[in-house]
């Protein structure tokens, strides 16, 4: 017995003494911080999990236990998004200045390095076609990293008209686990609706209430050509747009065969009026107090704002997610033809 009790002590010493090899340790260094409060967080982790670092001087470290590979978003400036992948027993530096993202360096793990590999093969490359290629190529090239989910995501999910057979193309491409991550999962789902919905060139039928009450239908806008715009008041880019639509709906007036309908996707309804009055948005206005969950929003499969949707006198869909120039040349596109056709009917 006197034997046994050392033996007892010394393997709960050495169990004691053993290291965690669960924790994951983030260091950085980050110039042209507005403030000193960064976020860390997974979208797709099952709590929702969102974590505070307090910088000092721009340095911080932050520590976290993972049992597998964790793709997670460094939120800098509460606006510019960055991807960590984490894992257990990991020690990860991130360094560089909050308004060049793509001059950060990461070093720790094969996946944050082969996000190295790619912000280096686009240093210096202004123009977004040729950025759009090396992503492409990229993913292609390197089927097994995780860096594919942020790759994907941002040059080709969040563009103002995503190419979502390309999207679905390059999700095909990256291996099966990838494939299976929540993100790239929902991503997938998404424009497979999407491509459905553009390869069947029918709008949905959809229904909502004006501000009288009354019901607007597809139905409503027979032998006209329809703008409908997705937006939100608490969206800055929807707010900036929605100016843009004013000249749009000021140039084509007195169009008959062309109308506007705004769709906000706000969920605070004075705020949403208190923005038309401010704003003088003077077409039609109505909102689902759903915001993303709405029926209409999810008929359309509105995933980010802002955004549109341009529909014929057939109901069919003639373009979606159109901005700026490329906005107004297809609506006067389209308006022109229409107008000859109806000098060509009446002679």
């Amino acid at each position: 017995m006197k034997k046994i009790v050392p033996i007892i002590l010394l393997l709960l010493c050495l169990c004691g003494c053993q290291k965690d090899n669960r924790t994951f340790t983030l260091n950085g260094t980050i110039s042209n911080l507005k403030n000193d409060t960064l976020f860390i967080y997974n979208d797709f982790s099952e709590k929702g999990k969102l974590d505070t670092i307090i910088t000092q001087n721009g340095s911080f470290t932050y520590t976290t236990r993972l049992d597998t590979i964790t793709p997670l978003t460094l939120l800098i400036n509460e606006t510019t998004e960055y991807p960590i992948y984490a894992d257990k027993n990991l020690k990860v530096t991130v360094d560089g200045d909050a308004n060049m993202i793509e001059s950060f360096i990461i070093e720790g793990g094969v996946h944050n390095e082969d996000l190295n590999e790619f912000h280096k093969s686009i240093n210096g490359i202004t123009q977004q076609e040729l950025i759009t290629a090396k992503a492409d190529s990229f993913i292609r090239q390197h089927p097994n990293s995780y860096a594919n989910l942020y790759l994907i995501d941002k040059y080709f999910a969040q563009t103002a008209s995503p190419d979502f057979k390309t999207i679905l193309t390059l999700i095909k491409s990256i291996n099966g686990e990838l494939q299976d991550q929540p993100s790239m999962k929902q991503l997938s789902e998404i424009a497979k609706k999407q491509k459905e919905r553009i390869n069947n060139k029918i709008s949905p039928y959809f229904s909502i209430k004006n501000k009288k009450g009354e019901l607007l239908t597809l139905a409503n806008y027979k032998d006209k050509y329809l703008l409908i715009n997705f937006w939100a008041t608490w969206d800055d880019a929807s707010l900036k747009e929605n100016q843009a639509l004013k000249k749009i709906s000021k140039k084509f007036k007195k169009e008959r065969a062309f109308t506007m309908l705004g769709i906000s996707l706000d969920i605070d309804k004075k705020a949403w009026e208190e923005t038309i009055q401010k704003d003088t948005l003077n077409w039609e206005q109505v909102i689902e107090l759903d915001g993303f969950d709405g029926s209409t929003a999810e008929q359309f499969c509105i995933e980010k704002l802002p955004a549109n949707v341009l529909i014929g006198p057939k109901k069919e869909i003639i373009a979606v997610n159109l901005f700026g120039k490329q906005l107004t040349d297809k609506l006067e596109e389209v308006l022109k033809e229409s107008s000859g056709k109806n000098n060509k009917n009446n002679k």
